[in-house]
């Protein structure tokens, strides 16, 4: 769960008005899928919003370590959260049935939904407006 601090303190960074709104993120938890939902992010952040990228801690720093041709501290409002459970890795068995890796994945983000929403209602009791981007497979 994200710290109520960290919440404040992003919150604080510019004047309050510019954050009457926040933005959370939550892509699917495959590499394809998240490299266009941090461009947006970017987008987002350099118009002064505060953007929450919600992922695993696997995830999170994939994201991280892929980014190309820009630098994370040019944009300080974008804040990635590790949402905990950490389901398994999808790909980390490469000897286990396809249907088996399917199933567990799947089930791992069946497990994320209370800590999305347990994030969700403490921003949104911080922020005035929450806006949630999500790919439609979570």
């Amino acid at each position: 769960m994200a710290d109520l601090f960290d919440l404040k303190k992003h919150n604080q960074m510019n004047n309050e008005e510019t954050y009457q709104v926040a933005i959370v993120i939550v892509p699917y938890l495959e590499q394809g899928h998240l490299n266009p939902l941090l461009n947006l992010s970017r987008i987002l952040s350099s118009y002064k919003l505060p953007v929450f990228f919600l992922g695993t801690s696997t995830s999170n720093r994939q994201a991280k370590f892929r980014l190309s041709g820009w630098d994370i501290l040019d944009f300080p409002t974008i804040r990635f959260h590790d949402l905990v459970p950490v389901p398994p890795d999808s790909c980390s068995s490469v000897s286990a049935a396809v249907m088996e890796k399917i199933g567990s994945f799947f089930t791992s983000i069946l497990l994320l939904r209370e800590p999305i929403r347990e994030f969700l209602q403490e921003v949104s009791s911080t922020y005035r407006r929450t806006v949630v981007i999500n790919d439609s497979g979570m």
